[in-house]
């Protein structure tokens, strides 16, 4: 039961908590750019710890998420904003 409660409040807390101090630390437009990292990082941690497999198809979504998150850090003209 313990790491039950653990899981599901106590590391769920602590993100919640972290990622608030993480967009009140670089703001919200920025926070939002890395949020879009998840995948990668997923994929590259289950390559290391868990041998996964790395494809052409992977490595391509990696490519494409990347240059999303470059283009939207560009600096620059926004429009609408």
């Amino acid at each position: 039961m313990g790491p039950l409660v653990y899981v599901g409040v106590c590391s769920s807390a602590v993100a919640f908590f972290a990622w608030n101090k993480a967009v009140e630390l670089i703001g919200a437009a920025r926070a939002g750019s890395a949020h879009h990292l998840q995948p990668v990082c997923v994929a590259l941690l289950s390559y290391a710890l868990i041998g996964e497999e790395l494809c052409l198809l992977g490595v391509l979504r990696t490519a494409l998420i990347l240059g999303g998150v470059v283009l939207a850090s560009a600096p620059g003209k926004r429009k609408g904003g």
